[in-house]
């Protein structure tokens, strides 16, 4: 999608709270969106944890993962702003790309884009919210388990 609006700004990343959990140099590890709901393992400095993010435990409409080095032209724009988090993202072409693929058929959905900055990957996580929701999508971790060595 080509913006010609120079004035607009488009995928505007806005940092939300991920609460007092130690998020120092996370790395993904695998995505999970199966019958129990879609869930990201992420491996920090500390144990593993497994983290599951979504409104009530929805699956997400659409997500996509990412290696950091295909995304070299966004992570320069975002230069010492964004570091290694949750972000919702504002104004998404991702989102207009989804629609876009689609005809149409999904243009009245309310969408929200999410954005999960680890050292190797990015994902990208579209929620379908309802109309007038402000709410960001739940962030649980739902266990540690330290890593196996042989």
């Amino acid at each position: 999608m080509v913006n010609n609006d120079e004035n607009k700004q488009v995928n505007k990343y806005v940092r939300l709270p991920l609460g007092d959990e130690n998020w120092s140099n996370p790395h993904i590890e695998s995505l999970v969106h199966d019958y129990e709901g879609f869930r990201v393992l992420l491996k920090m400095d500390t144990p593993y944890c497994v983290v599951r993010i979504g409104y009530n435990f929805d699956w997400p409409d659409l997500h996509r993962c990412s290696e950091t080095s295909h995304r070299i032209k966004t992570i320069d724009r975002w230069g010492d702003r964004v570091g290694y988090g949750l972000y919702e993202v504002q104004q998404s072409t991702f989102i207009a790309w989804a629609q876009a693929e689609s005809y149409g058929v999904y243009q009245d959905r309310e969408w929200k884009h999410y954005a999960l900055i680890a050292q190797n990957k990015c994902v990208d996580i579209i929620f379908q919210a309802s109309p007038g929701d402000s709410s960001h999508p739940k962030i649980n971790f739902i266990g540690e388990y330290n890593e196996e060595k042989s």
